[in-house]
């Protein structure tokens, strides 16, 4: 990602209108909801069936969310009504086979994390917003 172009991520219309990019080597620029319609496909993927296509994703996204004012939050926060429609979906689709008693020991971690996470937001730098992505995806992953 080329980090000499800053972008100011704060308003949504500036990433919807495409006038934020993501630079693949030195001369090309990819609007960033491309990425993020490629991510969402990732996305689908994982809920899918397919491993480890959600946290590809969602690792990628960290990686790939321009540099600027609020591009991090941004690119975190357009990833949460794509989960959730998924979740939906599968929740809909599988209700009878879902195993209820796994999902409710899982809620209070969750609801843990989505508080926690709801709290960090726009009080870290955007350096330690991707460490703490990283390495909460590498604990996921050992």
């Amino acid at each position: 990602q080329d980090k000499t172009m800053s972008y100011d991520c704060t308003q949504f219309a500036d990433i919807a209108t495409g006038q934020v990019a993501y630079t693949l080597g030195s001369a090309l620029q990819v609007p960033y909801t491309y990425v993020l319609a490629g991510l969402a496909f990732l996305m689908g993927l994982g809920k899918g069936g397919v491993p480890g296509s959600s946290t590809t994703a969602v690792a990628f996204n960290s990686l790939a969310a321009p540099s600027g004012a609020g591009c991090l939050d941004s690119a975190v926060a357009l990833g949460v009504p794509i989960t959730f429609m998924a979740d939906c979906t599968v929740v809909l689709r599988y209700y009878k086979n879902a195993r209820w008693g796994i999902i409710f020991k899982l809620l209070p971690a969750t609801g843990f994390g989505v508080a926690l996470g709801t709290q960090l937001m726009g009080h870290l730098s955007e350096s330690n917003a991707r460490l703490l992505i990283g390495t909460v995806l590498f604990a996921i992953l050992m």
